[in-house]
């Protein structure tokens, strides 16, 4: 199983030097058959005569690689296939010379950590992983802990420094862990907490302990229940400051118990199905590129976004769009201890406006790929309307892929042209509700990923400056290359592709859709044509260059904003389509 996690782990790896790095020919072995090799001349003394040979397929107009393992060091006339990881280190020793800002021992420590979590993920889950695939009705929760080899632009997608096996295990969505809360007594003087819900925190927070509540004993009125992930318990218990606290009384440990909760597609953000909720911790774990804490900061951006969706801008969303909803974040709690916020204490409270019963899947969970036969839940969706519908595999297609369209694209794509606001609609942060295999609602979540153009002239029309103070803002062009990246290229472009990866349906229809559809937005939706005109003239999209950003040591969650990213720019399939009507 070690084999298979590095093949994937490397197939991810060319992804990214394919779409970042320039340090490379490509050449046509068959135009009929778009099949390609690759050759990448290696540094050193004899490097004119060592290089890499790598065949792959790219499909039509996306250019999406399929890489045809294994690859090849040739030497002179010599040539003889290489191990995953051994490609790795050639490749980053060749592109660590261009970047030169960081080891390239960090970046293959953290692909080899990656590709280690993934040998587990698919021991664990090898019993059942077809049928999670071919499932047509799913839930929430389920579709959650899909995500098993990650997002396939990602160099080490699994990645996860700070747990132990057992940990991994645990707490880790793709080995279905599940796990209960660990709770405290916390003098108030120690706290900092908000809250927009109708309950009060602490009550809140009381029924997450279930049938053990009735045992619960509150030392005196001076004194509030705090919850803290299990993992991140151990962390915090064991600070100076902490254990000083535990000292003198003023933080009393209960321990683990309660309601049981699962952690979701970000690690970090659990989910109980009976209490119908979410909570986003903080864990000082580097998970992919960044270590995954919340900041105070954070927590007061997720109260300016939950208010604004609770004045004008929801009221007019939903009326516009009923079928569409804003995941937002009422409230947070966290420790304050000499009068400093520890942000490794942080709990944000999520709301869930679903029903842990619903068929609720990001858009992550129905592109990923089945580590074993390459298959997809989205086909399985396909060929379920096409059942259900007496339509044909592509008539299904553009029919599940029309619905898409109008339920999910729409109204993040009306909300930026006509307010600018952009929201970071990647494909973990974008959810589908799905009844008959068909999209019927969306959701986005993430209070963090909340962008604005400065100075928009519609945006005083829906928010408040005391509204808008926490949020992100930008100059039209930054904001622009910022919401092209991760709802263009990250999301749609990925829904694109793994359609076309049906084979029910050929990228050109399913581009000439897509074009159509931007064509027709600006009058279907009565608003701005700027950036719907934008995405079919413009020449190239930007496209954040996983590899080469942690080539550079970037964290994503700490750099400024501005900085947080290595870009590339990559050739734009819409505008090819709009050239060829």
């Amino acid at each position: 199983m070690i084999t298979h996690a590095y093949e994937i782990t490397l197939r991810h790896f060319l992804n990214c030097f394919f779409r970042e790095a320039d340090n490379y020919t490509l050449h046509s072995i068959s135009v009929e058959r778009n099949s390609y090799y690759l050759e990448v001349p290696l540094l050193g003394a004899q490097s004119k005569q060592r290089k890499l040979e790598i065949k792959l397929i790219l499909s039509g107009v996306l250019q999406s690689p399929k890489w045809l393992l294994p690859v090849f060091l040739v030497e002179g006339n010599k040539k003889h296939p290489l191990a995953p990881l051994q490609v790795i280190e050639l490749i980053v020793d060749v592109l660590s010379g261009d970047v030169g800002s960081f080891t390239g021992a960090e970046v293959i420590r953290r692909v080899m950590n990656s590709a280690c979590h993934l040998e587990k993920i698919l021991s664990y889950r090898k019993s059942n992983i077809s049928q999670a695939f071919k499932t047509v009705e799913s839930h929430f929760i389920q579709s959650e802990q899909m995500l098993l080899s990650g997002h396939r632009f990602q160099p080490d997608a699994k990645s996860r420094e700070g747990f132990s096996d057992a940990e991994f295990h645990e707490y880790s969505p793709e080995t279905e862990g599940k796990f209960q809360l660990h709770y405290l007594w916390v003098k108030k003087t120690l706290l900092s907490t908000e809250t927009a819900m109708d309950q009060t925190l602490e009550a809140l927070l009381i029924s997450f302990m279930g049938d053990e509540k009735d045992g619960l004993q509150k030392p005196s009125e001076r004194y509030h229940l705090f919850v803290l992930h299990p993992w991140q318990a151990l962390y915090l218990l064991e600070m100076p400051e902490i254990e000083a606290c535990l000292k003198t009384k003023e933080i009393i440990d209960i321990g683990t118990t309660g309601l049981w909760f699962y952690p979701t597609s970000s690690v970090r953000t659990v989910y109980s199905p009976t209490a119908n909720i979410m909570l986003k911790f903080s864990l000082n774990i580097a998970i992919t590129n960044s270590v995954r804490v919340n900041l105070e900061k954070e927590c007061y951006r997720a109260k300016a976004v939950h208010e604004l969706n609770q004045n004008q801008l929801g009221e007019v969303l939903t009326k516009k769009f009923p079928d569409f909803r804003l995941v937002t974040d009422p409230a947070f709690i966290a420790l304050k201890v000499n009068e400093k916020v520890l942000d490794s204490s942080i709990c944000i409270i999520r709301e869930a406006p679903f029903q842990a019963h619903e068929d609720i899947s990001a858009i992550a969970a129905l592109t990923e790929i089945n580590p074993f036969d390459n298959t997809t839940r989205l086909q399985t969706l396909i060929l379920q309307v096409s059942r259900m519908q007496q339509l044909s595999y592509e008539q299904a297609a553009r029919y599940w892929y029309k619905r898409y369209l109008t339920v999910v694209v729409a109204p993040v794509l009306w909300l930026y042209s006509e307010y600018g606001i952009a929201l970071e609609a990647h494909q973990q942060n974008l959810l589908v509700k799905l009844e008959n295999a068909l999209p019927v609602a969306g959701l986005y979540r993430d209070s963090q990923g909340y962008y604005y153009v400065k100075d928009h002239p519609n945006l005083k029309n829906i928010a408040t400056d005391r509204e808008l103070e926490f949020l992100c803002d930008g100059t039209l062009e930054f904001v622009d290359h910022h919401f092209c990246y991760y709802f263009i290229v990250n999301h749609l472009l990925s829904v694109i592709e793994a359609l076309a990866a049906t084979e029910y349906i050929c990228e050109k229809v399913l581009l000439e859709m897509t074009q159509s559809f931007f064509m027709h937005f600006a009058k279907s939706y009565q608003t701005s044509e700027r950036f719907s005109k934008k995405l079919l003239e413009d020449k190239t999209l930007p496209a954040k260059a996983n590899l080469m950003t942690r080539l550079s040591g970037l964290d994503e969650l700490q750099a400024p904003l501005t900085q947080q990213s290595v870009y590339v720019e990559i050739k734009n399939p819409f505008e090819v389509m709009h050239e060829c009507v």
